[in-house]
């Protein structure tokens, strides 16, 4: 799954769209990819491609991403986002239906903080 989602990822930088419709036409879904399926919006995002990252958000949800899908520790686009400082990121993907409002449980604070 983690290798599917990384090709689905890597199609959705790189804009290549006939790509992206092969994924959706075998069927391939990123349900359970977690944060990763949001990485190429965040980065198209922080480039400054905001029409792009719009469009990349609509092929991946189409393929079952989840805005608000957390790594392993339990974080989401938009709490990392927030962690960094980067405003304009999280703006964009709460305008994109994330929601994120409060830090996952599974993630402990930075005692230096």
């Amino acid at each position: 799954m983690k290798a599917q989602a990384q090709a689905i990822v890597a199609a959705a930088i790189s804009n290549d769209t006939a790509a992206l419709q092969g994924f959706k036409t075998q069927g391939v879904s990123l349900a359970r990819a977690g944060s990763v399926a949001v990485e190429p919006v965040v980065e198209a995002v922080r480039e400054g491609r905001v029409e792009d990252a719009k469009v990349m958000w609509l092929v991946l949800s189409e393929l079952g991403a989840d805005i608000d899908g957390a790594d392993g520790k339990g974080r989401t686009a938009v709490w990392m986002a927030a962690m960094r400082g980067e405003m304009e990121v999280v703006r964009q993907l709460r305008e994109l239906g994330a929601k994120g409002e409060t830090p996952p449980s599974k993630v402990r604070p930075n005692k230096w903080c």
